[in-house]
């Protein structure tokens, strides 16, 4: 249908320390930006991209927040809150059958992570 969305192509967080937050997300992601500016860092991951936007104002993160799929929800979320990252929802299980939290990382930007069930 023309003028209807095809898909996710990309989450763009808004960030007030762009370079601290490119090196936070390469180490969580484990890869380096694909494309690097004065005022974005992308990612590409999982076949959709994290834009890291240099914040328009010093009030940072806009609202939206990325989920992201993870192989081990307990052992990702331990990572990412020994770097700093603050627990906001602690995991549970959500009505489409996956384990899910959220936190958030040292720059302000919500995050979610979610471990599909076992087959």
């Amino acid at each position: 249908m023309r003028g209807a969305p095809l898909g996710l192509n990309r989450v763009c967080c808004e960030v007030g320390d762009l370079a601290g937050a490119s090196a936070w997300y390469s180490a969580r992601l484990r890869a380096a930006p694909q494309l690097t500016s004065t005022d974005q860092a992308r990612f590409g991951v999982g076949g959709l991209h994290l834009a890291l936007l240099a914040a328009s104002s010093p009030a940072g993160a806009g609202g939206s927040f990325a989920v992201w799929r993870v192989e081990d929800l307990d052992a990702t979320l331990a990572e990412w809150v020994r770097h700093g990252a603050v627990v906001r929802s602690a995991p549970h299980w959500s009505m489409t059958g996956e384990r899910t939290c959220r936190l958030q990382d040292p720059f302000g930007v919500l995050v979610g992570l979610a471990e599909e069930p076992a087959p």
